[in-house]
C-alpha cells in the first residue's frame, strides 16, 4: 500500500498518508498489547 502510495506522493498526497498511519497504528498497537500482556503473565515482575 505504501509502494503504491509513493508513486502518486507528488499528486495524491492522501494515498500515502493513510496507509501509513494505519501501518504505524497497527505496530503501536500490538506492541503496546504485548507489553501488557508481558505484564499481566510473567512471573518475575510480580514483585517490583
Amino acid at each position: 500500500m505504501i509502494n503504491t502510495g509513493m508513486n502518486f506522493m507528488y499528486f495524491y498526497r492522501l494515498m500515502a498518508v493513510f496507509p501509513t498511519a494505519a501501518l504505524a497504528t497497527t505496530v503501536l498497537a500490538t506492541t503496546l498489547f504485548g507489553d501488557g500482556l508481558r505484564n499481566a503473565l510473567d512471573p518475575t515482575l510480580k514483585g517490583r
